[in-house]
């Protein structure tokens, strides 16, 4: 078995991913003490590796299975509401305040709303730091992107090859494929921001995943 027990709740977890959030606010606010606030998406992959491991393994422990389907209908009770509610009050606030911007949302609302936002910004050229005020409201939700397409991969992973393994293992596999994550990152990051460089390099789910494996890796050795 990968796993000995589940982890409980633990609410100190829940207050440094409000800390974390805080940070991205700050660092966004321009604010001269929070340079490293972009480190807060971070620690927020990382702590969401680290909790959804521990959901799936504890019900590869509990149950001898993951319900798949469960599982994904769990994350969209948690994760719809909130985001159909965001992206379709934005586009109402946008029809009514700014017209002749609304129809340019489209493609931005529906990426979002599929998860996808972060490819769409890829595939667009978007780099990083570009503007983020009044014509790319939707910019930010690349992250909820990357976070639920981990989710599901995986979600998969734990079910088709991590949970067949011995607990050592699964902790090197996950590390190795963090690490992989790290090098894609490093060879296409680009400092000047170029399309083919700094873009792919901060949007793309496989060069985003590694604080997600880190977590994921803490909690298979916990």
């Amino acid at each position: 078995m990968l796993f000995r027990s589940p982890l409980p709740h633990v609410p100190g977890l829940d207050g440094i991913r409000g800390i974390a959030v805080l940070a991205v606010l700050a660092y966004h606010l321009d604010l001269i003490w929070a340079g490293g606030g972009f480190l807060g998406v971070e620690v927020f992959f990382t702590l969401s590796g680290f909790l959804i491991t521990q959901l799936l393994v504890g019900e590869l422990r509990t149950r001898g299975r993951v319900d798949l389907a469960a599982f994904a209908r769990a994350r969209a009770r948690r994760l719809l509401p909130a985001l159909i509610a965001c992206v379709v009050t934005t586009a109402l606030a946008y029809r009514v305040l700014f017209p002749a911007e609304a129809d340019g949302l489209r493609d931005d609302a529906l990426s979002s709303l599929l998860y996808v936002q972060n490819w769409h910004l890829v595939l667009a050229g978007v780099p990083y730091g570009a503007d983020q005020a009044r014509t790319a409201p939707f910019l930010h939700l690349w992250s909820l992107a990357v976070e639920v397409q981990l989710y599901l991969c995986w979600a998969l992973l734990v079910v088709a090859v991590l949970g067949r393994l011995r607990r050592g293992t699964a902790i090197w596999v996950t590390l190795g494929l963090a690490a992989a994550s790290a090098l894609a990152m490093a060879l296409r990051y680009s400092p000047d921001g170029s399309i083919d460089g700094g873009t792919p390099a901060y949007y793309a789910t496989d060069t985003r995943a590694s604080g997600f494996l880190l977590g994921a890796a803490l909690a298979l050795a916990w």
